[in-house]
């Protein structure tokens, strides 16, 4: 195993691309055999592409259900500014419950508030 020099991400040693941060060891091998110094940073990084990152939160309507209308609109937003999504995933941000018993009988509600996360990433420097 070898970790990542650009993110630190430990991957298998046959491993060529890093999965985490696209780092390209290939050229990272061809700079360090090359007349560059391979300890040099800025020219190691130049070699690879470099990503931006934007988190997007969507909370769950009232109901409990995925907002598919706000889904929808956001990621045909960002795929227009030429972002394309990378991760998604719910966020279980609590409960709310409430009770009440009036003379021996009970009832409640019972709510859990949901987020869904977006992850998009675009590249702002392509490879060397």
């Amino acid at each position: 195993m070898k970790s990542c020099p650009n993110c630190g991400e430990l991957v298998g040693d046959s491993v060529e691309i890093c999965f985490n941060c696209n780092y390209n060891f290939d050229l990272h091998t061809v700079m360090k055999n090359s007349t560059i110094d391979s300890k040099d940073e800025e020219s190691r990084l130049a070699l690879n592409p470099q990503y931006e990152y934007e988190v997007v939160v969507i909370p769950d309507r009232s109901s409990g259900e995925v907002d598919t209308d706000q889904l929808r609109r956001t990621l045909s937003s960002y795929a227009s500014v030429h972002w394309r999504l990378h991760s998604v995933f719910t966020n279980e941000c609590g409960k709310n419950a409430m009770s009440a018993a009036v003379s021996g009988i009970g009832f409640g509600t019972n709510a859990t508030i949901d987020q869904t996360v977006l992850i998009f990433e675009r590249c702002v420097r392509a490879e060397g």
